[in-house]
Parts: structure tokens; sequence; C-alpha cells
């Protein structure tokens, strides 16, 4: 039969499974190493105030949570008060309410924010419409002199909104820049003025208010940029420097000229934000985010399944790959073991046992079966009954290894329960025929060789990366299958015969 169709399926399945894995790495963000951490921060708004002893109103602006910072969860700390939002231009604002209070009170708003450098900013759905500067004469005029001088040396917005920026950032400031904020004006002054004169150049821009996650800190202060609509998209500009664009820690909070806050039926509000940077699971935070957002590849992935189902598939998905080394060390290598699948069902049983407990767990209930065994043999028992009597006899050896390392103080010998006691007999009548057809060292070669494929299963099989990216990544079993499916056409010298085949090819020379 050719070998063709073998070659397109194992194409087909190794394609299919490798576009699947590097979607959901490269688009879905899927972590490829089970320890991967990433920076989450957790924003914390402290808002105290003195209620006056009726009803209370509490706006405040927050996060939209788009772009380069999504929001993994909101949280409210406010006893007595209930929660609405509402929308107030481009900003969402939550009203906290109540119908009565008095005296000191305070209110937390806290946010869990993972940030995603070089993501492209969000666009806001914005009106490009120009609201007047409404500015006084001799401010009106300092501005139109900045304007004029900007687009004299400016050939379009985008190389204008920067020169104007800098008029109002460099030292010494110029008298219209002087006009225009006053004496010592704040940060948020400079951003207004700035605003306005681009208004009076007839370029749309707004306020952005946010905070800056660089480091920890006690009190963060809102900071200020602003977004001019240059070309047919709005662009950043950092006030800072006059450039285009901002850096990656800066999250966006509210936009426009209003205040973060609004206070009814309360007086002295006070707004303290705190920032906090934690480390935490990649993939736990990938799947927090995929389930609030209801992707469909989670759902019909293994994390969707209930806990205690995923332990069991965590279990199974490392077992093809047991069977892909046993394959290969049986038709390429030339290994030989006893039974087809024993090795990798041994190697399972070592993940509880621990491998030097295993081995030694092994070795005493084996040879102790072939005694058994041995004995039944003298009996002339026929087949079934020697097979299970031979079972029952490894019960009891098993539960006697179990009372005795427990009894000293061994914990490890009581996982000899988890040894597939059928397997374990069938091993044991295994090896017997074959030490009475073919001779003890040729069983001996047959059982270390089933033990050296469990030894190397077993450790394959344990690694964290392995159990993560097939448990993550199931369609890697397609790239396994396609393994071993070419593997099934093999029909090469296996590694342990070339020693067999070296006289010939010396007689040939």
């Amino acid at each position: 039969m050719s070998k063709k169709p073998v070659y397109i399926l194992a194409s087909v399945l190794t394609l299919i499974g490798i576009a699947l894995y590097v979607y959901k790495v490269a688009f879905l963000g899927y972590p490829v190493v089970p320890q991967a951490k990433i920076d989450v921060w957790e924003i914390e708004a402290r808002l105290k105030f003195t209620a006056v002893g009726g009803e209370v109103k509490l706006g405040l602006f927050t996060p939209p949570g788009s772009g380069r910072n999504a929001i993994l969860e909101r949280r409210y700390v406010a006893p007595g008060y209930g929660l609405t939002t509402e929308n107030d231009g481009p900003n969402q604002r939550a009203v906290i309410s109540t119908r009565k209070a008095n005296g000191a009170q305070t209110v937390y708003y806290r946010i869990s924010v993972q940030r995603t450098p070089g993501a492209p900013p969000a666009q806001p759905n914005l009106s490009t419409a120009i609201e007047p500067p409404g500015l006084e004469e001799a401010k009106l005029a300092a501005a139109q002199v900045i304007v004029r001088d900007a687009e004299a040396r400016s050939a379009d917005r985008a190389t204008m909104v920067p020169l104007i920026i800098e008029r109002f950032t460099k030292q010494p400031r110029g008298n219209q820049v002087a006009v225009l904020l006053g004496a010592d004006p704040k940060p948020r002054d400079l951003a207004v003025a700035i605003v306005k004169t681009l208004a009076v150049a007839n370029i749309p821009a707004h306020i952005v208010n946010g905070v800056i996650l660089d480091n920890a800190r006690r009190r963060a202060p809102v900071t200020y940029w602003i977004e001019a609509h240059v070309g047919d998209k709005w662009v950043a500009f950092d006030l800072k420097t006059a450039s285009a664009g901002v850096s990656d820690n800066h999250l966006t909070w509210w936009r426009g000229s209003k205040q973060l806050t609004t206070l009814s039926g309360g007086t002295d509000l006070s707004v303290n934000i705190a920032t906090n940077r934690l480390e935490e699971s990649a993939l736990a935070n990938l799947l927090t985010m995929a389930r609030s957002r209801r992707d469909e590849l989670i759902s019909f992935s293994l994390y969707s399944l209930p806990i205690q189902t995923q332990h069991v598939y965590r279990l199974l998905v490392v077992v093809p790959i047991g069977i892909f080394l046993l394959v290969l060390l049986r038709n390429v290598i030339g290994v030989t073991t006893l039974g087809t699948f024993m090795p990798v069902l041994i190697a399972l049983s070592f993940r509880e046992t621990q491998l030097l407990w295993g081995l030694i767990l092994f070795v005493v209930v084996v040879g102790s079966g072939l005694l058994v065994r041995a004995y039944f043999e003298t009996l002339k028992l026929l087949l079934v009954p020697r097979l299970a009597s031979v079972l029952i006899c490894v019960v009891l050896i098993m539960a006697i290894l179990s009372i005795i390392s427990h009894k000293l103080g061994f914990d490890r010998g009581l996982s000899v329960a988890l040894f597939p006691m059928v397997i374990m007999t069938m091993t044991i009548e295994r090896l017997s025929i074959v030490w009475d057809e073919r001779g003890a060292a040729f069983a001996m070669k047959q059982a270390v060789g089933s033990l050296a494929v469990a030894v190397l299963c077993y450790l394959v099989m344990n690694l964290d990366v392995v159990s993560h990216q097939l448990f993550t990544f199931p369609e890697l079993l397609l790239i396994i299958l396609a393994a071993t499916i070419l593997l099934g056409r093999y029909t090469g010298y296996r590694l342990v015969e070339l020693p067999r085949f070296k006289v010939l090819v010396q007689g040939r020379s």
C-alpha cells in the first residue's frame, strides 16, 4: 500500500494542531509555561466625607478598561449604600447613594487592572465638534498669537499640535502662555489651557484624566494628557514631552474637564488614590477575562469542565505522550517490554507512589507474585483459575505491604494500592511464560526494559510543563497522533539491532 495517504493524514493533523496552538498563544494570550506571571495592578479610591443627616448621593467616574488596560474586577465597599451606574458623555459614572446618613463616611472603590504593553490604544467614541474656548479678550488674543506662530511653522495638524504644546511646556514661558495660565498654575490648568488654545486653532481636543502605574503608591496623583483629533483618529499627546503617544503605564480614568467626583448631601469630600502591583498567574487571569466576555473557545475547552473532572483529564492527557514514547522506544530503539501498554500504566502509578518507592514496591509485588505463580504451576491449574488465584494473591500481597509500611511509619508504602491489580497480575503471568519459553535471561531483559520505559515515561509525564501544555492545548494531541501514525509505517532497522548487522557492513567493505 502506498504511504501517500499516511503522509497526507499526518500533515493535515499536524497543520491543524499547530494552527490552533499558534492562534491560542499569539492571539488569545494563552501562557506557554504554567509558571507564567503577569503584572496586575490593584487601584483603590478612598472617598471620605461628612454626611449632613439626609439623603446622600456620591458620583464617581470609573475607568473604561479598554485598550492597554483591561479591568479584571470592580469592587465597591460602601455599607448601607446602593449602587447604580449612568453614562455621562464619553464616561461612565457610578452613583453611590443612601436615603439617610449622618457623620463621617468612607467609601472604597477598587479595581484590578491587567496591563497589555504594546496594545493599540482604544479609540474613544467622541464627537469632533469643537466647543467655544470661552476665553476673555486678553487670553483669546494670546491664544491666537500662539496658534499663528504654530501654523507658520507646521504643515498640518499632526505637526501643529506638538508645537502648541511645546509653547506651554518649555521654560521660560513666553508672555502669551503666562497670560493663559495665570499665576501659579496647576497641572490641570495647563491641560485646560492647551485644549482651549487648540479650540482656537479649530482642532478638536479634550483632557484625559488618569493615573500612572509605575510604582506602588499610597497617594497616587491624578495626571493629565490630551487627545487631539488628527487625521481620522484621536491621538494622545504627552504634556511633558509634547510628543504624540503616551507610555503604556498611563491608565485612562475619565475624559473631559469635569471633576472625578460629585457629592450632594455631604461636605468635606476628599479622595485618595492608592496603587499596588501584584504578580498573578497569567492563565488564571486569562480564564477570568475569557469567562467575563463569554469566550466560546473557553466554553469548549477542558477548563470549562467541573474541577473534579479537570483533575481526571490532567492525568489522562499525558497518557498519549507516554504511549508515543513507548512506540518510539519499541519500534525505533528496539527496547523489549512485557505487554504493550503496561510500562505506561506503571508510570501512572509512579506519579502517586513517587519513583523510588514505586520501583521498590513494583519489584516486591512482582517478585512475590512470581513465587506464588510458580507454586500454582505445580498444581496444574487451568489458565483462568490460575490468573484469578494470582490476582487474589496480588491483592493480599499489596494489603500486607500497606500494613507493614504503615506500622513502620512509611506512608509512601500505602500508595501500593494505586498499582493496577489486573495489569500486575498479567505482568506476572506474562513474565512467567517468557521465563518458561525463552529462559530467565530474556525474561529479566524484558522486565528491565519495561521498568526503564516506565521510568522514562514517568519522568516525562510528570513534568509540569508537559501536563500544562497538553491540558491547555489539547490540539497538541493531534501532532502526537500524526507522529505515531508515521511511526506505524517505519520499517527500518532498530538501533539495538545495528551491532548484529555491523559484521555484514564490514564484510562488504
